[in-house]
């Protein structure tokens, strides 16, 4: 992570017999732009700052996927008369009330008025505009016309309250896709790191949907898993639960091998070390395989919030039935059980996927779809929303 840049700000009150002026220390925010299957930086990513619906900062993040943003390294804060009416309220750049521009206003001139700066108050904000020859300059003559004509935020008085979001795209085209999808995530704060990571764009081979959609049918509203990856992998799974051998009898070791099989495919398709059964005892065990004799197969686990207030998964149970265990049926049961405990939580939409609902004929086992889904929320952030994300 490259050093934040000091920040620094010019401390001046200009108080007025209208109007109070108070410069604000510049703010700003950096991070890293990167790949959340690699966690590499995304050079040439567009990231820009919005305050409401502001552009307040824009830049290019570098080689390293590094950005900075700098909005207003003076940013003027106003202390106007309350202002909740439609009317555009003009003060000269002393404070002095000037003009009040109202619907019958054509957007465009303001008669007689000198050249210079001047502070323009409207229901939503105040901010300081050029004024050349009494013709008020583009582009901020359409956004204060509008105001005027419509009215629109007339119950509002600042902007101060309207969330920042970081917008942060690889192609520069909103709502378009490129190789990441875009992101839009709100910020609270400025002078602060905040690092994005995007999901790259991936053509579906078993479904003809689009990939956000996939994650967004299969995962609810966000990622619920065992924790940022790798901090929190590999998952121990006890696979030699001791009512093993009652249920089983003589499949016991056969089964429990397709057990460990199950388990090394998702690893190796997923090419991350989710899961790990070697060594796994009542002591270190987060996960644990039962086998009931009637009933649904499932997953069941018991999720925690940690201190900086997100959930994740702290322990599980697999139930696996006896009577399907051994041959197909019994591979993609295990398969498809042991695909949910990382956090796939939903079924897949397509009946080729070994996570669609239920064991129908062919038997099908882990896709590089399934992999790629489950190494995608295995290494994106614990909590991450999928309407972060925005898609074509």
């Amino acid at each position: 992570m490259k050093n934040s840049y000091k920040k620094t700000g010019l401390l001046t009150t200009l108080l007025t017999a209208g109007a109070m002026l108070i410069p604000k220390i510049s703010s700003s925010l950096d991070g890293i732009v990167m790949n959340s299957i690699t966690n590499e930086g995304i050079p040439d990513a567009i990231v820009k700052l919005y305050q409401g619906e502001t552009l307040l900062d824009s830049a290019r993040t570098d080689e390293e996927g590094y950005y900075k943003l700098s909005p207003n390294s003076v940013a003027l804060e106003f202390n106007l008369p309350d202002n909740r009416s439609s009317e555009i309220k003009v003060f000269d750049i002393h404070g002095r009330f000037m003009y009040n521009l109202d619907q019958s206003w054509n957007g465009t001139t303001i008669p007689k008025l000198p050249s210079g700066s001047y502070i323009f108050q409207t229901p939503a904000q105040a901010f300081i505009s050029p004024v050349i020859e009494g013709s008020l300059l583009s582009p901020i003559r359409r956004r204060l016309t509008e105001r005027v004509k419509t009215g629109k935020n007339v119950s509002r008085t600042s902007n101060a309250d309207e969330t920042y979001t970081l917008s942060v795209s690889d192609d520069g085209i909103q709502d378009e896709i490129g190789d990441y999808y875009d992101a839009s995530i709100p910020i609270d704060s400025l002078n602060a790191t905040r690092d994005v990571e995007l999901i790259p764009f991936y053509e579906m081979n078993d479904w003809d949907g689009d990939f956000l959609e996939y994650l967004k049918n299969t995962h609810e509203t966000a990622t619920l898993i065992w924790g940022d990856y790798p901090d929190y992998y590999p998952i121990h799974v006890d696979v030699d639960s001791l009512n093993a051998q009652e249920h089983l009898g003589d499949r016991t070791q056969s089964v429990l091998g397709d057990i460990r099989d199950a388990l090394d495919l998702w690893n190796t398709k997923s090419n991350l070390e989710i899961f790990n059964y070697t060594n796994v005892n009542r002591d270190n065990r987060q996960v644990t395989v039962n086998y009931i004799d009637e009933g649904i197969p499932r997953f069941e686990f018991d999720f925690e919030r940690d201190e900086d207030g997100r959930y994740r998964i702290e322990s599980g149970d697999i139930y696996l039935r006896s009577d399907l265990l051994g041959g197909e049926y019994g591979r993609e049961m295990t398969e498809h059980e042991i695909g949910h405990i990382p956090g796939w939580n939903e079924h897949a939409p397509n009946e080729e996927s070994v996570m669609r609902p239920s064991i129908i004929l062919p038997y099908v086992t882990i896709t590089e779809d399934d992999a790629y889904v489950q190494t995608t929320i295995t290494t994106l952030p614990n909590r991450t929303y999928w309407d972060t994300y925005l898609k074509e």
